[in-house]
């Protein structure tokens, strides 16, 4: 849709007018320099669009990364503002950068914990179900047991020990 045409038509002129600087001499390619600034700043605020997008579907993570690439995109306009002597201010876009970074990590890192707590939720979910099956197999009164492929045992009750006269650790595996 036209998502998928904005950003198309981004990545159009990026590689347009990185052939420019590529392919032509100085003199050329810095009297076009102004036009990609021009586009990168487009960019920059499409991009945003999209995060505050994020942010109000309410995404995982989104606001960790939205801060960190709003950050990010900051410095970029300013570099650029900086670079065509309209702010007199610094380069900025190497502290952008770690920022940006920074805040991606800390993303991540909050996703991850969140998936090993999932994780954690589950495994107990999961033992406490196994605990119930195991407290019905072993109150049944005929021997019951359950193999895999290959005859090995996975499960022998107290009946089926003695059924079989072999304790249950001869038996599994």
């Amino acid at each position: 849709g036209t998502s998928s045409k904005i950003s198309d038509g981004i990545k159009t002129a990026s590689l347009v007018f990185g052939s420019v600087v590529i392919f032509t001499p100085v003199k050329y390619f810095t009297k076009t320099l102004i036009w990609y600034d021009l586009i990168t700043v487009f960019a920059c605020i499409y991009i945003s669009m999209i995060l505050i997008k994020a942010i109000k579907d309410k995404q995982e993570g989104a606001n960790y990364f939205v801060f960190g690439v709003f950050i990010f995109l900051g410095t970029v306009i300013n570099d650029i503002f900086f670079a065509q002597g309209l702010l007199p201010t610094c380069e900025m876009v190497s502290i952008g950068l770690f920022i940006f970074i920074f805040f991606q990590a800390l993303a991540l890192s909050t996703k991850s914990s969140r998936a090993y707590a999932n994780l954690e939720k589950v495994s107990t979910a999961l033992q406490h179900s196994n605990d119930k099956v195991i407290h019905i197999l072993e109150s049944i009164m005929e021997g019951f047991f359950a193999f895999f492929h290959q005859a090995r045992f996975t499960y022998v009750n107290r009946e089926a020990e003695f059924l079989l006269q072999k304790p249950q650790e001869e038996l599994l595996g």
